[in-house]
């Protein structure tokens, strides 16, 4: 599926565009006197909405996701792992206070992965390949670009970055950041992505030949038994909910 097609069914319906579509739906088959399927899809859009937007739901989503690879010990990892791989997840367009004279900025997730790709640096002291293009034309830079300013800015040394910076989504950081992989000699590397999206990102890298260790950099989800304000529904869970979907 191209990019395009694979961005348009993921605004149309992992989104909440597809209650806007439901909403027509019902629009319809109102005007049309269609009185059954009008409340067939009403009660379709009170529960889905209900169930995507209350904690246990977002989490019958999202855990399944985040417990398929569990946190990994970095220290065991000494002379094992030819490099860091820390996968984009967004950047913010603007300014931000603590970085100046920059055109934009990582955004939340992809700040926690630089942050444990730092960290995972000081442990293992080897090359760092940040991932991450311009999906779409209106952002100002790369993401790699906005990602090697931050570590930068941590203290990592330039010789350390490599810049992979024509991906548009998982399935193309995988194929352009394993092409450098093959062309340094990199055969272990350390894969550094938010917890739900590592699944995606270990399925598009294990099409290549390096030992894939998946380190999950972020959690959404919680551990802390429910209470009654978990079935209340809350724009968060409906946002993590589309996130895991």
């Amino acid at each position: 599926m191209s990019f395009f097609l694979s961005k348009l069914f993921r605004f149309i319906f992992l989104s909440p565009t597809i209650f806007i579509f439901i909403g027509i739906f019902i629009l319809y088959f109102t005007i049309r006197d269609r009185k059954g399927l009008s409340i067939f899809f009403t009660i379709v859009l009170i529960l889905s909405l209900y169930f995507l937007s209350i904690e246990p739901g977002r989490d019958m989503i999202l855990k399944p996701l985040e417990d398929e690879y569990p946190p990994i010990n970095i220290s065991n990892l000494k002379e094992k792992i030819d490099a860091i791989v820390v996968l984009c997840g967004g950047i913010v367009e603007g300014q931000p206070v603590l970085l100046e004279n920059e055109k934009s900025y990582p955004g939340p997730f992809t700040t926690y992965r630089l942050l444990y790709g730092y960290f995972a640096w000081k442990e293992l002291m080897v090359p760092i390949i940040v991932s991450g293009g311009r999906p779409f034309m209106s952002l100002p830079e790369a993401g790699a670009d906005v990602m090697r300013s931050f570590l930068l800015k941590l203290g990592v040394p330039d010789a350390f970055i490599i810049l992979e910076r024509r991906s548009r989504n998982t399935w193309e950081n995988a194929q352009f950041t394993l092409k450098i992989c093959d062309e340094n000699g990199f055969k272990n590397i350390l894969l550094v992505t938010s917890s739900f999206h590592m699944p995606r990102a270990v399925l598009a890298f294990s099409k290549g030949n390096v030992n894939v260790y998946p380190a999950p950099a972020s959690y959404i989800t919680e551990k802390h038994p429910y209470n009654w304000t978990s079935f209340l529904p809350h724009s968060k869970y409906l946002f993590d909910s589309f996130l895991g979907l």
